[in-house]
């Protein structure tokens, strides 16, 4: 099947479904060949566009550390939908490098939605530059939607992050914003 998936890439009527078919096979099948599947993936990166969206939402979904190289080179892109698609693709990847690029995308990217994609590829992290920088978001970011996303990947990182609670509790004792001090508090209640 890969190796059909392999052939289908160069063919422009089929390469955007192999693209999708070689990203889900190494998401959902743990004996995958991860390697190769990154390796056929990333020869389609330069396709520009919407096909590097779509390659590097597949290089996520496959989950092959050796892809991160490859996805950092377009955090920072000029193209909104191709900078969004990198941060999502690092939602996964555990290495210092990809806490590094989302922190600095939640800290400096102009755009709204980078930001809050940012934060929520960081639920399950637990590093003290990607908690910082979502403290940093949900109190001090101007727009609501980003605040929201932040505060929800904090209260996500709580259990496997008990650092994560001052700032939970700090949101919900002080935030100007009733929703995000409900929220906060909510989240704060024994269970």
């Amino acid at each position: 099947t890969i190796t059909l998936l392999e052939a289908s890439l160069s063919d422009p009527r089929m390469s955007a479904a192999a693209v999708d078919a070689l990203g889900i096979i190494g998401h959902r099948n743990d004996d995958a060949p991860r390697d190769r599947i990154a390796a056929a993936l990333e020869t389609r990166l330069g396709a520009g566009g919407l096909a590097t969206v779509q390659v590097l939402d597949a290089l996520g979904n496959n989950g092959h550390a050796g892809s991160l190289p490859a996805i950092l080179g377009f955090v920072r892109h000029a193209e909104f939908p191709v900078r969004l698609a990198a941060l999502r693709a690092l939602r996964g990847e555990p290495a210092p490098e990809a806490d590094a690029a989302l922190s600095d995308a939640m800290r400096t990217d102009p755009m709204a939605e980078i930001r809050r994609a940012a934060a929520e590829a960081t639920a399950s992290r637990v590093d003290d530059a990607t908690r910082a920088a979502l403290g940093d978001l949900v109190l001090f970011d101007v727009d609501p939607r980003v605040q929201h996303a932040a505060l929800s990947a904090l209260i996500a990182r709580m259990p496997i992050d008990p650092a994560a609670r001052p700032i939970v509790q700090a949101v919900a004792d002080g935030s100007p914003d009733p929703m995000l001090r409900l929220h906060a508090s909510g989240a704060l209640l024994p269970r």
